[in-house]
């Protein structure tokens, strides 16, 4: 496929991401103001475009004074000058484009909303790097924007950004933590995998630390036409930003880099417990990976990808498949007694940021996501949740 296309699919999945964040100006009520870690640049630790990274924090209270999540922001990847120079000139690529946000779904305040995390202290750690917070390239690139023309200098410098934000952090309080919680959704989610067992060793042996991803597992499969474009881009992506040396090593002698950035190789190899969250008809991954545009010039999927239930005999067997090489994936992870599951047949792509996925209405066999991540984290119950096949699952919500 043509570089200008993929490139093309990349500005489009930023601008869509976009919609949903809120304009310049004025902060909403209730909204958590930006803090930048100032001292994070004399480390290299910098966005894309070399502006401070950043963190929303609201402190906890009560009984959960000394309990800490650390979410990670998610808003997918670049993976050339281009797209990155773009990317630059966005919430996703720098912080003079953040503004203050208001925290929902497993970071809310809310005792009704978020019952089991609500007085935790709760961090929102902002996504600029486009690497899944996992690159170190020593030196910075340019880039020119498609929109703006003007070139850009890009540091890929994920890696440093999370040492900083966890430094920063260490020193507001979390050292003091007795139970933690790393999560992240999407390119966060796949980040709280990669960073978990180093997240776990900025604590005492006796601190209880967890890691949550949500809709972070990519998988490693061939598109409609049997090209391996996600093992393409991600490979373009680990090249990029210099993301190979920070990958396990167990995984990097035996598999490409762009493989083995996919969680599903490296899971077997955490030592932290884990809770995996995730849709096993991830609607990213079936219009970005599985059925990208550059594979369907005719545009025949368009309507199967918008609505399941418009698909043809065919295009849901396809849909089927996805859902069992997802189910194939995360087979090992079943006799982890101390690791916990919520696979949903839901078409969603995350599940724990937006109060009206988080609110308890979606359920596998009885048991609300809220309530499997929460007795998962305080009692330790290694329960796996998995859903049958679409279309079984009647309590399934979408915005539309």
């Amino acid at each position: 496929m043509q570089t200008s296309t993929k490139m093309l699919l990349e500005l489009l999945v930023l601008a869509l991401m976009a919609i949903s964040c809120h304009a310049q100006g004025e902060a909403p009520i209730g909204a958590i103001e930006l803090t930048l870690v100032h001292d994070a640049g004399t480390k290299g630790a910098v966005c894309l475009d070399g502006s401070l990274p950043g963190y929303h924090l609201d402190l906890g209270s009560g009984a959960g004074s000394n309990s800490w999540i650390v979410h990670l922001e998610g808003g997918a990847w670049c993976s050339d000058a281009t797209s990155c120079a773009f990317r630059a000139g966005t919430h996703l690529g720098s912080s003079r484009f953040m503004n203050a946000t208001v925290f929902q779904g497993i970071l809310s305040s809310s005792p009704r909303i978020n019952p089991y995390f609500y007085n935790w202290n709760r961090v929102k750690v902002r996504y600029c790097d486009g690497g899944s917070f996992s690159g170190d390239a020593e030196f910075p690139m340019l880039g020119r924007s498609p929109i703006t023309k003007e070139f850009q200098i890009l540091y890929f410098r994920g890696q440093r950004i999370w040492e900083a934000v966890m430094e920063d952090l260490l020193a507001r309080g979390m050292s003091d933590a007795s139970r933690a919680l790393l999560s992240g959704e999407s390119a966060g989610g796949l980040a709280s995998l990669i960073h978990c067992d180093s997240f776990r060793e900025l604590f005492f042996e006796d601190v209880e630390v967890k890691c949550l991803s949500d809709g972070g597992i990519f998988l490693d499969i061939a598109d409609i036409n049997g090209y391996l474009f996600a093992q393409s881009y991600f490979r373009k992506v680990v090249n990029l930003q210099n993301i190979g040396k920070n990958l396990p090593r167990e995984c990097t002698v035996e598999r490409d880099n762009g493989q083995c950035f996919l969680a599903q190789y490296f899971l077997e190899g955490i030592y932290t417990p884990v809770f995996i969250l995730q849709s096993t008809y991830d609607t990213y991954q079936i219009q970005n990976f599985l059925v990208p545009s550059s594979e369907d010039p005719l545009r025949k999927w368009i309507p199967c990808k918008n609505n399941p239930r418009l698909c043809s005999v065919s295009e849901l067997k396809v849909l089927q498949e996805f859902h069992f090489g997802m189910l194939h994936a995360l087979h090992p992870i079943e006799s982890f007694t101390t690791w916990g599951a919520y696979l949903v047949s839901c078409f969603c792509h995350t599940q724990s940021q937006e109060n009206f996925q988080w609110d308890g209405t979606s359920r596998i066999a009885g048991m609300s996501v809220v309530d499997a991540i929460g007795q998962w984290a305080y009692r330790g119950v290694g329960t796996k949740y998995v859903d049958c096949p679409y279309p079984c699952n009647p309590t399934c919500r979408s915005r539309s």
